[in-house]
């Protein structure tokens, strides 16, 4: 079926392969035009590994508007050995906001009404959670921070993290691996297809593939069905960085290396090539966590007032008005 199309023929056919590009050792000091040098900073766990897209830093923060940024990372862990396999998404919620708002408290209610949330932690340094003094509410994942920037919380800052119940298990992407050795030629390939699922509603990003290669098989020699890969003889890598990935659309990777060692002998256990899948995607989240702003009813002067209404940009129990960004990142590992 599908995993036998991750191979062509039994025979290498050399017009479809690519040489892997390889990042520089310490002795090397002659310049090609096509090579990384010494001093390039050109590495797999760098380029493919670029901040995160949803950051608040390229944000412009004015008046009394706040900027949150929503982030869940799912991570996968296949044992294909043991048939293993655990999942985990946890989240984290950053702020941004404008000057206006340094020193004047404002608050944010978190809504979780499908209740996905097992765990969730607020910054203490700058977050009061006052939940049962504002609302009544029959979700108990609902939580309401009131929130004290400083001066030194002007950038993005994170006021909580979170982790999602176990029961929560999307599967936004189908990962096969498939390996075999030729012992006749003395080389093994190895296959990678990845499939988005047609339930995606949003693309695949900054896919990245990491392998590992093992001490018995030679990185040196791989041969590539792509090209853009990046042979890291330090860490005895390979990486790939990928076309975005659209939903139901399927990308497959194919390499071949020869053995460290000959050997005529067909026992000899085949190679095991741990591999790591990473992608982002935009617009998109796990769980149905939700921010929206709230007045603070608890602020009052001794006449029974608001405080500050007329002295700061926005009465201090008045609700912010906030702008919510969401993003997801996959962590998909195979052993």
């Amino acid at each position: 079926g599908e995993e036998g199309n991750l191979f062509g023929s039994s025979t290498p056919n050399p017009d479809n392969r690519h040489q892997a590009k390889s990042t520089p050792k310490s002795s090397d000091k002659t310049k090609s035009s096509g090579t990384p040098q010494s001093g390039d900073k050109t590495k797999p766990s760098g380029e493919l590994f670029p901040s995160d897209p949803m950051s608040l830093s390229r944000v412009e923060s004015h008046g009394t508007t706040v900027h949150v940024a929503i982030q869940e990372q799912l991570s996968c862990l296949f044992d294909d050995f043991s048939n293993g396999t655990s999942r985990r998404i946890e989240g984290t919620i950053h702020v941004q906001a404008g000057d206006e708002l340094v020193d004047q408290p404002f608050l944010v209610h978190i809504q979780d009404t499908n209740k996905h949330v097992s765990q969730l932690l607020e910054e203490p340094t700058i977050c009061q959670d006052i939940t049962s003094q504002v609302i009544e509410s029959e979700n108990p994942g609902d939580r309401v921070l009131r929130v004290n920037l400083t001066p030194k919380h002007t950038g993005e800052t994170c006021i909580a993290s979170y982790v999602c119940d176990s029961e929560l298990r999307p599967i936004p992407l189908l990962v096969k691996t498939k390996v075999r050795a030729f012992h006749d030629i003395q080389k093994v390939r190895v296959g990678i297809k990845i499939r988005s699922n047609p339930a995606n509603t949003v693309s695949m990003t900054r896919l990245a593939v990491i392998m590992a290669v093992p001490p018995d098989v030679n990185g040196e020699t791989v041969l590539m069905s792509k090209e853009g890969g990046v042979w890291d003889s330090m860490k005895r890598l390979i990486a790939w960085s990928l076309e975005p990935l659209e939903p139901g659309h399927v990308i497959e990777v194919q390499c071949q290396l020869d053995f460290m060692v000959p050997s005529q002998d067909k026992n000899r256990p085949t190679p095991r090539f741990p591999v790591l899948i990473r992608c982002d995607a935009i617009d998109e989240q796990f769980s149905n966590v939700d921010i929206s702003g709230i007045h603070d009813p608890t602020i009052q002067d001794t006449d029974g007032h608001h405080e500050h209404q007329q002295s700061s940009p926005a009465s201090a129990s008045s609700p912010v008005k906030i702008n919510v960004s969401r993003s997801t990142r996959i962590l998909h590992r195979k052993v």
